[in-house]
């Protein structure tokens, strides 16, 4: 995994996984003392956390009540967020082949391994949580090295909503085996420094996590249906 440099950085992945976890469900207010004391950390790293976090749409900011967790999306906003990304992200794939160092092609390797690894163990939630954020870091690593810093930032205020969305529908480890094949055709590409393949197979991988997801979603919504009309809980 990514190497921790600062407090705030070690404070915001505690948090993110707690969150994608499922530790604090959707609508929970997020006290800041409470979280340091947990986390045996001050105000101050907490709070710049919680700021990335809303920056990506993992929790929501209220003048008076502080943070809340964001609530669970809907397919719609699933959908509309993939489209989003498939607007942006082919795009940043195409320009990150002509960046394709050493570095850059290891990192994105250890994303592929730590996803294959996590998925086959599916032992808990740690590796399932663990499965995900690979799979963030690999899109993240891609996005940073198309040195294109306006839509990277707009790739980072979207990607990591359909993950978290992804990890409380415990959809993740049945679609990561698929998740990690087009990851690898990707990387196939960038290795290469072909641009075009690149572009093409980041195309066909979100619109491949497209269909599972708003599939993953509908399936929930179905079902909160059929348990509001039987008014079972």
């Amino acid at each position: 995994m990514r190497k921790v440099k600062t407090l705030t950085e070690a404070t915001y992945h505690s948090l993110l996984e707690s969150l994608m976890a499922g530790a604090y469900p959707p609508g929970q207010r997020l006290i800041i003392s409470e979280l340091g004391s947990v986390l045996g950390v001050s105000a101050t790293p907490i709070r710049e956390a919680l700021a990335q976090l809303n920056s990506r749409g993992f929790v929501d900011h209220h003048s008076r009540r502080g943070y809340t967790v964001a609530s669970a999306l809907s397919s719609d906003q699933i959908l509309q967020i993939m489209e989003t990304r498939l607007l942006l992200e082919p795009k940043l794939a195409f320009e990150a082949a002509t960046a394709n160092t050493p570095a850059l092609l290891s990192r994105l390797s250890v994303t592929l391994d730590e996803m294959q690894s996590a998925q086959s163990l599916n032992r808990d939630d740690s590796h399932f949580v663990q499965c995900w954020l690979a799979d963030e870091h690999f899109h993240e690593l891609i996005a940073a090295a198309a040195g294109k810093p306006y839509m990277e930032r707009a790739y980072l205020s979207l990607g990591g909503q359909v993950q978290r969305f992804r990890i409380l529908a415990r959809s993740g480890c049945r679609q990561a085996q698929a998740a990690v094949e087009e990851h690898r055709a990707i990387f196939q590409e960038l290795q290469s420094g072909d641009s075009n393949g690149a572009y093409v197979a980041m195309k066909h991988h979100l619109t491949q996590a497209s269909a599972r997801a708003v599939e993953d979603a509908r399936a929930i919504e179905g079902a909160a249906a059929l348990i509001g009309e039987s008014g079972v809980a």
